[in-house]
């Protein structure tokens, strides 16, 4: 049996992994610079970088591209040596694209994470990332709902308008 890591170690990694997915969803700079070492790698397979230049790309792409990433069946294991981690988080994102005629649909990648990570100074971070794209699926965008018309007020944006970034300091 695999040895675990100590329950600090990996509520870190998982909070790594959580402000990852906030920083891709809100265009949040900041935010994936914490996740990722200055040396790290990025393999997404359509374009893969060292993290620095993996930011930079991701966020040009999705800055005007409505996404949410959710993770669940986040797996996380000892490294080969002290100070690694070995974590394969199940992943589903969905991209909302315009189409040429005006319409909208949202493709949804369902696949992996793949991840190397490394503790340097008490903090843990990715190191290396690989994806693996298990399943996707494009589906045309219906009209909003009128039977519980939630509103704009309250939709989700990029950094800094997203109610993350506002509500939460004023309530």
């Amino acid at each position: 049996m695999t040895k675990a890591l100590p329950p600090a170690d990996c509520e870190a990694i998982r909070q790594v992994l959580y402000r990852y997915c906030r920083g891709i969803d809100r265009v949040d700079r900041e935010a994936l610079e914490t996740c990722y070492w200055p040396d790290a790698h990025d393999d997404h397979g359509a374009f893969a970088a060292d993290a620095p230049d993996f930011i930079k790309q991701v966020i040009a792409m999705v800055r005007d591209v409505p996404t949410m990433h959710m993770l669940g069946n986040i797996l996380i294991e000892p490294g080969e040596r002290p100070g690694a981690a070995r974590v394969e988080s199940y992943l589903q994102a969905t991209h909302r694209l315009p189409q040429p005629d005006g319409s909208e649909v949202d493709w949804t990648l369902i696949g992996r994470y793949l991840d190397k990570f490394e503790q340097r100074d008490g903090e843990w971070r990715i190191f290396r990332r690989f994806l693996v794209m298990d399943h996707e699926r494009t589906t045309p965008v219906s009209p909003p709902s009128t039977h519980f018309p939630i509103g704009p007020r309250s939709r989700g944006g990029n950094k800094p308008d997203d109610p993350v970034y506002t509500w939460l300091d004023r309530a």
